[in-house]
């Protein structure tokens, strides 16, 4: 899929997600578009009371929410938690770093204008090349032995998770996923994201590399997958490693296809999805489902005021008087809700102008 969209529009469908995830309400215009089944019966089930003790009342859809927001804070507790066990962890090891590794940051910080102030921690405590940290942060690398053209590949790729501010967009993902913890989607979503974030690392680096240096990019990819990697790596780690052996596939086929894509098609695609998208997104915030249900012993006593059967008057003192049938109904000082879409007249005689012609 990326191989034929393209990054861009890829990163505009995950950035419209991201911002709907975390605006989870409506706006004030919003029109509601009532469900007369399964909702009504769904919010009946909510509302059945679970706790009943010393005049407080928990009904079960308040104890999802209690639930729900106790989740948020156990998830926001760990996540830190881990974050910073796994920065004091690095800070605090031995850290040796090889010839070639500062071979190879040299040559790569004078292809740059301006250096780059970051640091590097080689140890033996991880097995994969990582970035980590989002003020300081730091180029983890592990005890291994690599030539000074691999390690500047590596240091290349995890240089460029820090340009392109992918720790970023982890933090903003990782906290969506403390927020929304019970939603197994997110999680999916997450690893989307991750595994784009790797593509578009590689593209990032290899776009400027021959044909040659391209092959040298991949083997040294294949050279670090070859590495076994623990499951338990810190979730705010941006590694070198694809982690799985599809993942690394796909990288190899894009990197390998690389010069046979085309940014002006590329480019008419975003064009062409950047309408549908956006209008999605205003859609999810002008519309709101809501449960509309009527018992059968209110049914007979109730009308509905439509454009047909109603109107209303202005009231030379205040507000609109209502009419149901050519008959007086009732008064409103204001016009909302279900009145919204009714005829409005300044009086009686042009009602009867008007009315006659419908």
């Amino acid at each position: 899929m990326i191989e034929r969209i393209g990054m861009a529009a890829l990163a505009m469908c995950i950035g419209a997600t991201i911002l709907r995830l975390f605006i989870p309400f409506e706006l004030t215009t919003s029109r509601n578009m009532p469900i007369g089944k399964l909702l009504p019966a769904l919010i009946r089930f909510l509302e059945i009371q679970v706790i009943q003790s010393g005049g407080i009342t928990i009904s079960l859809l308040d104890a999802l929410y209690i639930i729900w927001v106790s989740g948020i804070i156990i998830q926001l507790v760990k996540t830190i938690y881990i974050y910073n066990r796994f920065a004091k962890t690095i800070t605090n090891s031995r850290s040796v770093i090889d010839d070639e590794v500062k071979e190879a940051f040299y040559q790569l910080n004078s292809d740059y204008n301006k250096p780059f102030s970051i640091q590097i921690i080689q140890t033996d405590l991880i097995s994969t090349p990582m970035v980590f940290g989002f003020y300081r942060p730091r180029i983890i690398l592990p005890g291994i032995k690599l030539t000074t053209e691999e390690w500047y590949c590596i240091l290349k790729h995890e240089l460029s998770h820090y340009i392109c501010g992918d720790l970023w967009v982890k933090f903003l993902v990782e906290f969506l996923c403390s927020i929304y913890w019970w939603n197994p989607f997110v999680y999916l979503f997450r690893n989307q994201i991750s595994k784009a974030q790797e593509i578009h690392i590689d593209l990032f680096v290899t776009k400027s590399m021959n044909e040659e240096e391209r092959f040298k990019y991949l083997e040294c990819l294949i050279k670090i997958a070859k590495i076994p990697v623990s499951r338990k790596l810190n979730k705010w780690i941006l590694s070198f490693n694809g982690e799985s052996g599809n993942i690394l596939s796909q990288r190899f086929n894009i990197i390998l296809n690389l010069s046979n894509s085309s940014d002006e098609t590329k480019g008419g695609i975003f064009l062409t999805l950047l309408l549908p998208v956006l209008l999605l997104l205003v859609l999810s915030f002008s519309i709101v489902f809501e449960p509309c249900s009527i018992k059968p012993q209110d049914a007979a006593d109730t009308v509905e005021l439509t454009n047909q059967n109603s109107y209303l008057i202005q009231n030379p003192e205040s507000g609109y008087d209502v009419y149901l049938n050519g008959q007086f109904y009732g008064h409103i000082d204001e016009i909302k809700d279900s009145f919204s879409d009714l005829q409005i007249y300044k009086n009686i005689t042009e009602v009867s102008n008007n009315e006659k012609n419908r």
